[in-house]
């Protein structure tokens, strides 16, 4: 990828700093989540997608619905009661900041998303250095600054250490810098800690241990080694040490002079807390006192003689759940827990798997959301907007990791695990058409019109929103040959991130993008084009999708065609063949017009950026073998193994270089291991780069995908290989002067679905080899 500052690099910026600067910079996590925000936004005002990735499983829904009813209850409650207290709603806001951003973050690869682990190695250094200057230069009674409050401090300074160091174990083999960054970072955690005298948070230190040693893999002796070594390291702290062996008297103190019923103690004020804030929650059960009345009410406790009078200046239960119970009820308790369990249980389902980086984001994600448990036990971590930034980004970003992973290696996943996703899919598909066909018949019946659709006067719009590159390729002669023969203007309906590809297709005036599941955004895109006063509006594909006749409704055209069969007649049927190419579907199309000779093969415009890109993925004056790897599923792709055997064989034939767009790191890390000199990969950014090297090529190896259709257009000697499914064959065989089709062996249930990748190496390259022999490389100076 070409260097440059993009919404990207400003958005792993701002997730390095936010840890790096939480406990030495006033308001910095704030300043990172706000930031964090506006480059969500920007994102989805200019809707840039720069580059394909795998899609994130929906379960990671439940996350960002958990973390965003934290706040909307806390809004809910307040307007009920008539209470406008900002102060809470303020802090729980972050919660909902943070929830809005993690699609954004999500959408990051795994690799550079691991970026953020140094900026922990480097808070929890300042975090060492910030109890220091404020013990020693400052004069403050505990290690801090005074802006953060002595025990978030420490129990914030012990997390960025632990999680720098979990952190040294995501990836295999661990470079010695990020271990030396990972050790010293939980050393200045632990000082840190120590210098804050924060005693509440120490209690999750066997947490960190127990995920420490899952981390190490290590066997059953070395584990009790390391205990050992743990509960050694405690005692010597406990006896060589002043601070801790203070705190831990202090307390011993604290509960014998309650014992003699004196209550005006560190202990005793949080235990008489404790108290009022069950009572407050047990006197209204459901919603508590209301936001921010837990001070007034500890008034109302002590004019009352049920409280004592010291104890009304606290602000706070200094207990998370029961200052929560205190203030909202059970039901906020139940919303409160949520934003604990929620990523837990992700978390700990991430954690059990075998992929290293994954399983290690999910132990660091279970212990931030145990620690942060076990730290309210003893302190309201969550009523100070700071904390509450950090909390909710550092949930946010390991979740955003531990989602993208996932979905990197779902897209490599095992051909079996894809086929039988595949069938299940297909099954409920053909389950539902009935029912789909019904509702559109119910909802959407537009009597027939004439068949006579008369001389393109006015303007065309094409719905093209499904988002395949395969069908951009296929069909953009369409425009083209349409604008010469009556200038009429064309306007184009695309998904997001094609905008740029189609502008350049010759014939289209207008692009609009629009994502064709949302109907905001299906009413927006008709909205915005019913100014043209469009005369046709035409939907190509064979589906009935409430998206196509919503935006034919809204957009008002005179006359709305859909090439589709009868039983999706719900406006003007275009008789259209079902068998052969996709490209006579088009050629036919135009043929109701009074065009019969058309020319599919139109030059798709490459820039010059894109070409220089080519005559650098090969580096000498032999044949040029290219072989793109992915499909637009695991059943079309190929795998690691597959692609190495057949590069390897077919390097005596030529240069090979292996197209691998971005989002496949994890397929980019199992074949290196497996490729020899002559064979190397050769990392795209974007479909214009591919189809400049496809161009470049002397012979192309591609699934079923754009690419295969690009090797047709540029007229390319093509090994295509094809999943069995009759239908599919016949409409989407690219139409390639020179073409070797593979197609894998039939599945056992007849469905089809069986992978590219059952196609033998052997077979492959004995099919490149006829077309080398058949067609000659061409010659070069």
């Amino acid at each position: 990828m070409p260097f440059g500052f993009n919404l990207t690099h400003a958005a792993l910026l701002a997730l390095t700093l936010f840890p790096a600067l939480v406990l030495t910079v006033r308001h910095s996590s704030n300043a990172c989540l706000f930031v964090l925000v506006l480059l969500a936004i920007a994102r989805a005002v200019t809707r840039r997608q720069s580059r394909p990735l795998p899609a994130i499983d929906r379960r990671y829904r439940w996350f960002v619905l958990a973390l965003a009813a934290y706040p909307v209850f806390t809004l809910a409650r307040m307007l009920a009661a008539s209470d406008h207290n900002g102060a809470a709603l303020d802090t729980t806001l972050r919660y909902l900041l943070a929830a809005g951003v993690f699609g954004f973050i999500a959408r990051i690869d795994s690799r550079r998303l691991q970026l953020p682990a140094w900026g922990f190695a480097a808070g929890a250094v300042g975090a060492a250095v910030a109890g220091w200057i404020g013990l020693h230069l400052l004069r403050l009674e505990r290690g801090t600054l005074p802006f953060v409050n002595a025990i978030p401090f420490g129990n914030m300074a012990l997390l960025l250490g632990y999680v720098a160091l979990l952190s040294c174990f995501w990836g295999k083999p661990t470079h010695p810098l990020r271990r030396l960054a990972g050790s010293v970072g939980l050393a200045c955690g632990l000082f840190a800690s120590l210098l804050s005298e924060s005693r509440g948070g120490w209690l999750t230190l066997p947490l960190f241990l127990l995920a420490l040693l899952a981390s190490l893999r290590l066997g059953r002796l070395a584990r009790a080694g390391i205990v050992a070594l743990a509960l050694a390291a405690g005692a010597g702290a406990y006896l060589g040490n002043d601070i801790v062996r203070h705190r831990v008297e202090m307390a011993q103190s604290d509960l014998a002079e309650l014992d003699k019923g004196n209550a005006n103690t560190s202990t005793g004020i949080r235990l008489a807390l404790w108290q009022a804030a069950w009572r407050m929650g047990t006197e209204h059960p459901l919603f508590g006192v209301g936001r921010g009345r837990f001070q007034p009410t500890l008034a109302e406790y002590a004019r009352e003689g049920r409280l004592d009078p010291a104890l009304t200046d606290k602000r706070h239960a200094h207990n998370d759940f029961l200052n929560h119970f205190a203030e909202t009820g059970a039901v906020g308790l139940l919303v409160l827990l949520g934003i604990y369990l929620v990523p837990g249980a992700l978390f700990l389902r991430a954690a059990r798997r075998d992929d290293a980086l994954l399983a290690g984001a999910g132990r660091a994600g279970l212990l931030v959301c145990a620690s942060y448990l076990v730290f309210g036990l003893t302190e309201s971590m969550l009523a100070v907007t700071m904390n509450a930034a950090f909390h909710a980004l550092t949930l946010t970003w390991l979740m955003a990791l531990v989602a993208r992973r996932e979905a990197e290696l779902t897209a490599v996943a095992a051909p079996a695990d894809a086929v039988a996703r595949q069938r299940r899919q297909t099954w409920l598909k053909r389950r539902l058409l009935p029912l789909r066909i019904a509702l559109a018949r119910l909802l959407w019946w537009v009597p027939a019109r004439p068949a006579g659709l008369g001389r393109p006067g006015g303007p065309m719009v094409f719905l093209r929103w499904d988002g395949k590159l395969g069908d951009f390729v296929v069909s953009g002669f369409l425009y083209g040959e349409l604008k010469r023969r009556f200038g009429c203007e064309i306007a184009v309906v695309v998904a997001p991130g094609q905008e740029a590809l189609y502008r350049e297709l010759p014939g289209v005036d207008h692009v609009v993008d629009c994502r064709r599941r949302h109907p905001v955004d299906v009413l927006r895109a008709a909205l915005a084009l019913r100014r043209l006063g469009a005369q046709y509006c035409v939907e190509l594909n064979d589906r009935a999708r409430w998206s196509d006749l919503l935006f034919m409704r809204v957009l008002g055209a005179r006359v709305n065609l859909k090439g589709a069969g009868p039983a999706f007649n719900q406006f003007q049927l275009l008789d259209l063949p079902d068998d052969g190419r996709v490209v006579d579907r088009y050629r036919a199309f135009l043929r109701h017009f009074g065009i019969e000779a058309a020319d599919w093969r139109f030059d798709w415009p490459l820039t010059d950026d894109a070409r220089a890109f080519a005559r650098d993925a090969f580096t000498s004056r032999r044949a040029r073998l290219v072989i793109n790897p992915f499909g637009a599923s695991p059943l079309r792709s190929l795998s690691a193994a597959r692609v190495a055997e057949v590069a390897n064989d077919l390097r005596a034939d030529g240069e090979v270089v292996i197209l691998v767009p971005p989002g496949n790191d994890g397929w980019r890390d199992a074949i290196r291991p497996l490729l020899r000199d002559g064979a190397r990969l050769c990392a795209t950014t974007d479909i214009r780069q591919s189809a400049a090297v496809i161009a470049a090529a002397d012979l192309v190896i591609s699934p079923d995908t754009s690419i295969a259709h690009i090797a047709a257009l540029h007229s390319r000697p093509l090994v295509a290989l094809y999943q069995p499914q009759p239908d599919n064959l016949a409409r989407w065989t690219p139409d390639c002067p020179a073409l070797e089709l593979l197609v894998a062996a039939p599945a056992a249930d007849g469905s089809g679905q069986m992978p590219v990748d059952s196609i033998a190496g052997a077979e492959i390259v004995a099919a490149a080899r006829r077309l080398l022999a058949a067609v000659p490389p061409r010659a070069r100076a």
